[in-house]
């Protein structure tokens, strides 16, 4: 029953990530599953100077229009040429991985910075955020001041304390497994 019940999830996530996977292959002749700027988000979160927000690889050109070919340009000249989408990405975690390897005191200084701002009641803003569509939701305009992380977070931890302790409860720890990666992969 588990095995199967593996095998089918697996296969979901076969479904899902294969036809970007071979969309990304065709179009830049590389492998990559769903996209390749993880190196640089990674890159964004932790480097000297960062706290928690993002910021710009070059002041002034936070516009997503620019974020890729920054990247870009300033990996292949830090190596010396030409680099494919997964060598960018690879170059940026590198950088990143260096932060934390050479700055350890200042890494987890920022990671515990950045774990208060995941528990902020205020979302922290990146290219969109609900605060912006207030003006537009009539509904989220009325009800946005109980709507936000600071009333949502508390309120779902009392129901997974509650639900928690209930007999049964299959897919607890899952939940749990998957809120951790969550945080963590926002941290």
């Amino acid at each position: 029953s588990r095995l199967a019940a593996a095998a089918l999830f697996l296969g979901g996530v076969t479904c899902a990530l294969a036809p970007v996977a071979l969309r990304n292959w065709k179009v830049g002749g590389e492998l990559v599953l769903t996209s390749s700027q993880a190196g640089r988000n990674l890159y964004y979160g932790n480097r000297p100077g960062a706290d928690g927000t993002y910021s710009p690889l070059r002041p002034g050109r936070g516009a997503i229009r620019w974020e890729e070919a920054d990247a870009r340009q300033l990996a292949e000249e830090a190596v010396g040429r030409r680099l494919s989408a997964a060598e960018v990405s690879a170059y940026w975690t590198g950088r990143a991985l260096a932060f934390v390897r050479e700055r350890p005191g200042e890494w987890l200084r920022l990671m515990a910075r950045k774990a208060r701002l995941v528990v902020n009641a205020l979302e922290v803003m990146d290219t969109e955020d609900q605060y912006t569509y207030r003006d537009y939701a009539p509904v989220a305009k009325v009800l946005g001041w109980v709507l936000h992380f600071g009333v949502l977070l508390p309120l779902a931890a009392l129901g997974a304390v509650v639900t928690w302790r209930q007999p049964g409860g299959r897919g607890r720890t899952l939940l749990a497994l998957l809120l951790a990666a969550y945080t963590a992969s926002v941290l």
